[in-house]
């Protein structure tokens, strides 16, 4: 597709032509005319010419306001073929002629109707790099600026989940309890963009990689297309979140509840509720088969030739190794990755360049960029959550290397500072508290709590500080 692109732009670009001394014969222009159609599942009709044919792809030239490109297509993505008459073969040009230069290229200036694409990328750890606050300030920006189509490239970083024992899966190979976090940054995407614009924008989520919380993201949108070497899953512990132990009863009442958001917002982007479940729990199983260019969701294992498995039960032989676990790969649970999300209807297309997505969405000869803000926003709040967290590391070793001892005077300073340091903690962890979680506040020598619960805790040790330099006496 890029290199459709570039062959697109470079005729949309010939200007006048300078000839050489010697000068060339008149030669008629040559001229390919769009005599076959391709009619792909997603409903776009494509005009152009069929150049080869094999059992799998077709050789295609596109041809649009009378330029052209080459490019195949694969049979699986086209429901129809309609060919015309074929056109007459371009002329080659005289010998000794000479080929005529163009003039550098000029940019032109967009047109008056070119739509407004605002480009976010969402990258690094989801529910930090990746959270509510910069994506709203994004959002924002992007309506200032009257933004008609809005792409959230989503490549979230799965690094730190890599590897790791079989009884670790659960909590570093599977994320389904970021539900909860993602509950605080789908309501952007569903409810606060349609609300707060009056020319609400198309919302396009392009999945690089959507794993654990970030998994939850793409589904609120109806507009999902994914790169070649995508996934999207790492939710699949819902079985095993709260172990064997306790009431039966209030673990069932626990995974419905949760079960019914992620399934919620799978409808409300018009996806089949089962692809979450399938996502989510190792015991369930889920088959396909296409039926009139459809696929038919089956809750069963395949039982003929033209059924294929999602998932299987992971049970006994049927159970993931590690190694696929860890890859996000295997079938004990569902991870989706470009080929089954396009036979599945699920996304739209497969492109590798934002090029391809802005071609794909139609919108090549009639967009034109206005995210020139979104990467400072974004990289902006990284790198200042970067700062934080370091200064929160510096503070508690300042805290803890204080020691009350000594005259009363020195006493008094030392808990003095004590209470400075810790105010300083609170004002930190408030400003950036939902990305700070129980995990890091547990690594860097706080209370294993969320945000909230260490802030208590920390103003409960104020309190404590100067009750007792209250009743300390010199």
């Amino acid at each position: 597709m890029s290199r459709i692109r570039r062959a697109a732009s470079a005729a949309m670009v010939l200007g006048a032509f300078t000839l050489a001394a010697v000068p060339a014969q008149s030669q008629p222009e040559q001229k390919v005319t769009a005599t076959d159609k391709l009619i792909l599942r997603t409903g776009r009709i494509i005009d152009g010419k069929v150049l080869e044919e094999t059992d799998t792809r077709v050789k295609f030239t596109v041809i649009t306001a009378g330029i052209s490109a080459t490019q195949w297509f694969d049979k699986a993505d086209i429901l129809k073929v309609e060919k015309g008459d074929a056109p007459a073969p371009a002329e080659e040009p005289a010998p000794g002629a000479t080929v005529a230069k163009p003039e550098a290229a000029k940019a032109e200036p967009a047109p008056a109707d070119a739509k407004k694409v605002y480009v976010v990328n969402l990258k690094g750890q989801f529910g930090e790099d990746i959270t509510q606050t910069p994506i709203r300030q994004a959002v924002a920006d992007a309506k200032s600026r009257g933004a008609n189509v809005l792409v959230f490239v989503l490549d979230n970083d799965w690094s730190m989940n890599q590897g790791g024992m079989k009884d670790e899966l659960p909590n570093d190979e599977a994320r389904f309890d970021e539900l909860f976090r993602a509950e605080q940054i789908t309501p952007i995407f569903m409810n606060e963009i349609s609300r707060e614009w009056e020319n609400p924008p198309k919302v396009v989520f392009w999945v690089k990689q959507a794993m654990g919380g970030a998994a939850f993201l793409p589904f609120v949108s109806q507009n999902i297309y994914m790169s070649s070497d995508s996934r999207w899953g790492g939710i699949g512990n819902l079985s095993t979140l709260f172990g064997g132990t306790g009431d039966e009863v209030v673990r069932q009442k626990q995974y419905s509840l949760r079960m019914g958001h992620a399934e919620g917002w799978a409808l409300t982007g018009g996806y089949d509720y089962r692809i979450v479940r399938a996502m989510a729990k190792v015991e369930y199983v889920l088959s396909y088969k296409m039926v009139g260019g459809q696929p038919q969701l089956l809750e069963r294992m395949p039982e003929a030739g033209d059924e294929f498995l999602l998932t299987d039960d992971g049970k006994d032989d049927r159970e993931d190794t590690i190694q696929a676990l860890a890859r996000g790969q295997g079938n004990d649970v569902l991870t989706l990755n470009a080929d089954l999300a396009r036979k599945l209807f699920i996304s739209k297309g497969t492109v590798d360049s934002l090029d391809d997505l802005i071609y794909d969405l139609g919108l090549s000869r009639s967009s034109v960029r206005v995210d020139d803000k979104s990467d400072k926003i974004m990289e902006g709040w990284t790198r200042n959550l970067t700062s934080a967290k370091a200064e929160l590391r510096e503070l508690m070793q300042d805290y803890q290397q204080i020691n009350v001892t000594g005259d009363y005077s020195e006493r008094s300073r030392s808990r003095g500072a004590q209470i400075a340091k810790l105010t300083q903690m609170i004002q930190i962890i408030r400003r950036y508290k939902e990305a700070l979680g129980p995990r890091w506040f547990r690594d860097n020598g706080y209370p294993a709590a969320d945000a909230d619960d260490v802030i208590s805790e920390l103003e409960r040790i104020i309190e404590r500080t100067r009750q007792q330099q209250m009743m300390d006496k010199k």
